[in-house]
Parts: C-alpha cells; structure tokens; sequence
C-alpha cells in the first residue's frame, strides 16, 4: 500500500533538510575551530634570531675578539627572543602562581640583557632579569596581543630555548608548534567546508530525480548525511593530529 503523501517522497523537505544540516554543521564547526585558534589566554614564545658574533665578523679577520665587563667571550652570540598573548584575555599578574616568573632558558650564559620592548609601544613593559642561562619575565601584565622582544648576548655554542611558566588558566606553547596546530586547524576547516559544499551542490540534482521517484529521497538523505560526517570527520582528525604532534 503506497501513501502518495509520506514524508520522505516530498523533495522539497529533503532540500530544506539538507540546507539546515549543512548550514548547521558548518556553523558548528567554524565556531570549533575558531574557538580552538583562539583560546582565551595563549602565550606563544620563540627564538626569532640567532646571530655568532664571530661569524657574522669573518672579514675582521681571525684576530676579532669579543670583550665584556674586563673579559674575552669564547662564543658570543646575539639572541633575539619573541613572546606574544594570542589569547583574547590579558594575563595579569594574578595568574603567575606563587609570583613565580616566566623562566625563558637558553640553554647557555647570558651576559646581558641588550634590549626589552613591547609591540605596541603604548602598553606597559614587564620586568627582566637575567639568571645565569635563563631570563625571566614578570610577574606583570602581558596584555592582549602585545608582543615582548628581548635581545641578549650569551656566550655558548648551541643555544635552544625552553620555557618553564607557571601561568594558571594560560596555555603556553612554543611559536613554532603553534604554527604546525593551526596549519592543521585551517586545514581541517577548508576540508569540511569543501565537503558540505560538494554536499550542497549535489542536492538539488538529486532532489528533483527525488520527486520523479519518492524513494530516492532516502538516497538523498543518506548522501548528505555522510558527505557531513565526512566533513567533519576530517577537521577532527586534523585538529587530533595536531595536539598529538604537540605533546
């Protein structure tokens, strides 16, 4: 016995479906994955330049030496280290637990803190101070996309930096694993944003041989359903992959 009004032969509700889980789903995850590249505190820090003072200077000729405070560097280097709150919140003060600072360590002596300043200009710079092959920053406010570039002369080969920060509610990462994170975030995006638009495309043909043949309809709904969970099932591998290559 065949109702000539059951639900699934109508295409136009197949159409209207499709639309609403579409835009539903792409909603959804472009919140998601704006969220996860946003976070409300992120400070991200990096070594942006490593300069050997000695080769930087091969014309002086082999007799160059480099000379502070009476005596003879071995391996002079000049560092420049960058840190920046992507976050969309400013961390104050109240978040360095115990009042410990952000320990930034180069792996080698630093003789001097050459250079501290903020980007923009206008917000207050935190403190500086060096601790043999470490310096440290706060506790002071960083606020909100400002940027803090520090320049050192340290005296060792090999120098890599790390971070120890006691920071409550602020999620710290080193610039360069930020970067690989949201590669994967904006990849995994334009993967679910291209599947619900081939989704899309597809449901108008598909409704209309729908309306000619009623049954079809559950074909209808069984492609967009996977072309969604397809979608969204590659911006999670993505972002999934991403955290794991982080830790």
């Amino acid at each position: 016995m065949t109702f000539a009004g059951s639900w699934y032969a109508s295409a136009t509700l197949w159409a209207a479906l499709a639309v609403f889980g579409g835009l539903t789903t792409g909603f959804f995850a472009g919140w998601a994955t704006l969220r996860a590249a946003n976070p409300k505190r992120q400070l991200d820090y990096w070594m942006s330049a490593k300069t050997n003072l000695l080769k930087a200077a091969d014309g002086a000729g082999s007799s160059l030496e480099v000379h502070h405070a009476g005596g003879t560097l071995t391996d002079p280097h000049v560092l420049q280290i960058k840190m920046i709150n992507k976050g969309r919140r400013d961390i104050s003060s109240d978040h360095y637990d115990g009042g410990l600072p952000i320990r930034l360590d180069v792996g080698v002596q630093i003789v001097e803190l050459l250079k501290l300043a903020s980007e923009p200009s206008s917000l207050h710079l935190p403190t500086g101070t060096i601790d043999g092959t470490a310096l440290k920053i706060g506790p002071s406010l960083i606020a909100k996309r400002q940027t803090i570039t520090s320049s050192v002369l340290v005296d060792g080969s090999g120098p890599e930096i790390t971070c120890r920060a006691s920071l409550q509610d602020v999620d710290v990462r080193e610039g360069r694993d930020h970067a690989r994170r949201q590669t994967a975030v904006t990849a995994g995006g334009t993967v679910l944003g291209l599947g619900l638009s081939v989704v899309l495309a597809l449901v108008a043909p598909l409704t209309m041989v729908a309306a000619w043949r009623p049954t079809m309809g559950l074909v209808v709904l069984g492609i967009v359903t996977a072309g969604i969970w397809a979608g969204a099932g590659g911006w999670w591998a993505a972002t999934s992959w991403s955290r794991r290559r982080q830790d």
